[in-house]
Formats: C-alpha cells, structure tokens, sequence
C-alpha cells in the first residue's frame, strides 16, 4: 500500500514537474512574442520616419529648385 502510495506521490510530482515546465515554456514563448514584436514595431516606425524625412527633403529639393 505504501508503494502504491509513493507511486502515485511520484506521479503527481512528474505532473507537477511538467506543469511547471509548460509554464515556463509558455512564459518564455510569450516573452519572445513580445519582443518580436516590439522590435518590429519600432523598425516599422523607424523606416516610416525616414521614409517622411526623404519625402519632405524631396518635395523641399523640387519647390526650392
């Protein structure tokens, strides 16, 4: 009966181990996302500011000309 008992305390720690596992996973996955994310944002908006500067410098360039 012990055995059984210390089986299933066993069992329920693997679980436990697994849970905690997928946890971890999950968060770092979800980090990454984030980060991702935020990386393509900010080179989103740096592309867009530059894209603007050229155009202003552009149609600057043609009216001073």
């Amino acid at each position: 009966m012990v055995d059984v008992h210390q089986g299933e305390s066993d069992v329920f720690r693997k679980r436990r181990v697994v849970i905690v596992i997928v946890i971890v996973v999950v968060v770092i996955v979800v980090v990454v996302v984030v980060v991702v994310v935020v990386v393509v944002v900010v080179v989103v908006v740096v592309v867009v500011i530059v894209v603007v500067v050229i155009v202003v410098i552009v149609i600057v360039v043609v009216v001073v000309v």
